[in-house]
């Protein structure tokens, strides 16, 4: 009997550590559901839908965002990504999903919406990941490092692909901080 304790004992300190280390690991990593806001008018003819994840990197991008058009005639929309599965892709002239890239993949609503999204020439992706280019492979997307330094390089590779789909003018980001 003594034999089989010493290593049933080791088997519980590893799954514990294991545990421990998943648990720090979530806690550390994980993202924060995103508080949902508006910006001008939904009367307004151009419309775009943010879905994104709350984190200080993802809630910096969409305030870069929302201050480079907040003055043009856009409806702005920002939510959870959580909400994804029950939004209608032609309700939108241009949406953008940002998230993370979590224990080597996308979120479960991040890969079904890219599923109903694929064949939408108008949804952008940008996912963010610790080496700054994981991205789901069907579809097209930017991706980055949650760096905060490269806000700006962001914006304007996010601001290039969405303009056009919003036909709007060429964007003054000039009163964006630095």
């Amino acid at each position: 009997m003594n034999k089989y304790r010493k290593p049933f004992r080791g088997l519980i300190i590893l799954l514990a550590a294991f545990l421990i280390f998943a648990v720090i690991y979530r806690v550390k990593y994980s993202m924060e559901e995103a508080s949902p806001f508006e910006v001008n008018t939904p009367d307004l003819q151009a419309r775009l839908l943010i879905a994104t994840q709350g984190s200080v990197f993802k809630n910096k991008l969409v305030g870069g965002l929302v201050d480079s058009l907040r003055n043009e005639s856009v409806y702005l929309e920002v939510r959870d990504i959580s909400v994804l599965p029950e939004i209608d892709i032609e309700d939108w002239n241009a949406i953008l999903v940002i998230h993370t890239w979590e224990y080597s993949k996308a979120p479960k609503e991040i890969n079904l919406f890219a599923s109903r999204a694929e064949a939408a020439d108008h949804v952008l992706f940008f996912t963010t990941s610790g080496s700054g280019s994981s991205t789901i492979k069907r579809i097209d997307a930017l991706s980055g490092a949650s760096n905060t330094d490269q806000i700006h390089t962001y914006l304007d590779q996010i601001l290039k692909v969405i303009k056009p789909l919003l036909d709007i003018s060429p964007i003054d980001q000039s009163h964006i901080n630095q």
